[in-house]
């Protein structure tokens, strides 16, 4: 920035800044003690000028519409958030607590992610709610994120085809409802989740969306139309995470045995504890300074290794293209779990929970599939 000698001396190489260490000692790499923990700091992440954050105040935890036309103006304008706050969206999949013999000492996803979330200083919001379609995820929850998010992890859609399931019984498999589910049903759920995607980059935080993980049925047949289904349906959602540069949570791959699931739909604590480890990973591997939203925030400056390092460029133009950069999403597909997130802890567990949306109440007879 204008005026940041001292910056710009130590980003070019130059030597120490002055006025910091009182000496004139190098390293070896030629800068002195202080310029390196400094220079450290200036390539791991983004430079804030203290006056310019106090001035702008602490960030907001009040709950804003996440709209259109709003979001840029309501994320705009938030301050730097000192610490990752992640919030879940979606269905029983990270709401499974329900299911659970909390009684016995079993917890869920919510109590199993707030343990890592208070073990790492992150803060988190459960919106995520049991029986949810994609309806409810637009209407219900995407309006109560707080301003305050950084990173967003959301599994739904298994509901909407949960429900093409119940139709094509209803019609006692006819040919049409075959061809309404498979085919009209599949396009339009995948359409209606890129809409969601869509609204949550508005934010300009980091995105996980998870696959849909095939249900744990015992009978041959639906397990070979799951297959068929969630292939079809999996596929357009790694589309979306491609075009919109999400990551994945690939519970499809994740989830592998009996002992992963409480029922044929939902998640055991075991299953849940694979679940929160690679949200871990997620949220991890995308601090909170690499948001979209402080890319272009005059207050900021960018310190990536491809912003401020020489750059070789041919006739006067630069060799680099905006298709070589770096795609901030990845894919996370980690199966091994750590003991402390699968012991039995009746305090953890907590109390009996409220009753689910009523979607969830009338899949009953497949949970006990």
């Amino acid at each position: 920035r204008d005026g940041d000698a001292d910056v710009v001396e130590l980003a070019e190489g130059r030597g120490c800044s002055g006025g910091i260490c009182g000496s004139r000692g190098r390293r070896p790499g030629g800068l002195c003690d202080a310029d390196a923990a400094k220079s450290s700091i200036f390539r791991r992440h983004l430079i804030v000028e203290e006056s310019d954050y106090a001035a702008r105040g602490p960030s907001s935890d009040g709950l804003a519409p996440l709209t259109a036309d709003g979001a840029e103006a309501s994320y705009a304008g938030a301050a730097l958030p000192s610490t990752a706050h992640v919030v879940l969206l979606g269905d029983s999949t990270l709401d499974n607590g329900r299911y659970l013999n909390l009684a016995f000492g079993e917890f869920s996803i919510e109590r199993q992610l707030s343990k890592r979330c208070a073990q790492r200083g992150w803060d988190f919001t459960l919106l995520a709610k049991d029986g949810s379609l994609l309806e409810d995820v637009i209407s219900r929850q995407l309006p109560l994120i707080p301003v305050s998010v950084t990173h967003v992890v959301i599994s739904a859609s298994g509901n909407n085809l949960l429900a093409l399931l119940n139709d094509m019984v209803s019609a006692n498999w006819s040919v049409r409802s075959l061809h309404a589910a498979l085919w009209e049903g599949l396009r339009r759920t995948a359409a209606l989740y890129r809409e969601v995607v869509s609204k949550l980059r508005d934010s300009g935080c980091h995105i996980a969306m998870c696959t849909v993980y095939r249900p744990n049925f015992s009978d041959l047949f639906f397990k070979s139309l799951a297959t068929v289904a969630l292939r079809v349906h999996n596929g357009r959602l790694e589309a979306i995470c491609e075009d919109f540069d999400c990551s994945v949570l690939d519970l499809a791959n994740i989830l592998e045995g009996d002992e992963d699931f409480a029922n044929p739909l939902e998640l055991s604590t075991n299953g849940g504890a694979k679940v929160v480890e690679n949200i871990a990973a997620f949220v991890g591997d995308h601090p909170v300074l690499a948001l979209r939203r402080y890319q272009h925030n005059p207050h900021l400056l960018s310190t990536e290794d491809d912003a401020f390092l020489p750059i070789p460029d041919v006739f006067g133009f630069g060799v680099k293209c905006c298709s070589t950069r770096r795609q901030s999403g990845r894919v996370y597909s980690n199966r091994v779990v750590t003991s402390d997130l699968k012991q039995l802890n009746l305090k953890l567990a907590g109390g009996p929970l409220g009753r689910p949306l009523v979607f969830s109440e009338e899949q009953h007879c497949w949970r006990e599939a």
